[in-house]
């Protein structure tokens, strides 16, 4: 599976994006989300009355 296109299977690897089996490591907490997760953060930024006021 290509994660990036771009981007050769190698160079993900060695930057620690895909597995050995060439499947997405999905790490949270460094930033590294599944497509899904990463909708979820803009639809809750773009929506959220908790961040009414805020920018950025």
């Amino acid at each position: 599976m290509a994660f990036n296109k771009s981007v050769s299977e190698a160079a993900q690897r060695a930057m620690g994006l895909i597995d050995d089996a060439g499947e997405p490591i999905i790490d949270p907490g460094r930033g590294r989300k599944t497509p899904e997760q990463g909708a979820a953060t803009i639809a809750f930024a773009a929506t959220s009355p908790l961040l009414a006021g805020h920018s950025g």
